[in-house]
């Protein structure tokens, strides 16, 4: 029987391949069915919780020395510049290697750590004036 449908099919026939593929009356061995796709979903933006790149950045270090200087594999490394978290054992080593003040400063950006060093031993009411004077020397632009 599939014999005698595939001779009946005449190769001058204008019909492609994909026309004859869902063919009702042909046999399922020979209906062509395309494999189901599957769609893509978005990609998930990580979000990174450190800075490990900008300090590396600002610090005009590559990652090949931070390989060095940390112990770590360069695999692991390049994890850390792709946003993955660091391992406790080589926090230490990070804070070493990027020159900051302590572990806390991988989870600031580089220019936001000279505001948080500023800003750490004030009071709360000298903050607010601060606060105040800052926003008095440069308000807020109404557009």
């Amino acid at each position: 029987m599939m014999a005698k449908q595939l001779q009946n099919m005449q190769p001058w026939s204008r019909r492609s391949v994909a026309d004859h593929a869902n063919d009702e009356g042909m046999p399922a061995a020979i209906q062509l069915r395309m494999a189901a796709t599957k769609r893509k979903s978005k990609p998930q933006v990580a979000h990174r919780l450190h800075f490990i790149p900008e300090w590396a950045e600002k610090r005009n270090l590559k990652q090949a020395e931070i390989v060095e200087e940390t112990g770590a594999d360069k695999g692991t490394v390049s994890r850390w510049f792709s946003g993955n978290m660091p391992q406790d054992k080589y926090l230490d080593a990070l804070v070493s290697c990027l020159a900051v003040e302590d572990v806390e400063a991988l989870f600031r950006h580089p220019d936001d750590d000279w505001i948080a060093r500023f800003l750490g031993d004030r009071s709360d009411e000298e903050k607010e004036r601060i606060r105040a004077i800052l926003l008095a020397a440069f308000p807020k632009k109404v557009a």
